[in-house]
């Protein structure tokens, strides 16, 4: 069953990283426009708890984790870097 879970985080999450299938299908204007409700460092903070003990149990999926991890990171990081310059 997790790697069918894995499977589908790969498929939801966008090319540069983002990960919240409520702004992606629902609202995609309105994505990280509003951090204090949009819940979205919540929810990926939420992945990477989960993540690590999945890491830790099927160390043959690894590497897929570790991407969807540096994806939502990178994704993350850039959009407080722009935040920061207004």
């Amino acid at each position: 069953m997790a790697d069918e879970v894995i499977d589908l985080i790969g498929k939801a999450q966008e090319p540069d990283g983002y990960l919240n299938t409520y702004f992606s299908i629902n609202a995609p204007t309105k994505k990280w426009t509003n951090l204090v409700e949009g819940h979205e460092l919540y929810t990926a903070g939420h992945m990477i708890e989960a993540g690590i003990p999945i890491i830790c149990r099927l160390r043959s999926r690894e590497e897929d984790i570790r991407n969807f991890f540096r994806s939502s990171r990178d994704t993350i990081w850039n959009i407080h870097r722009l935040i920061s310059l207004l």
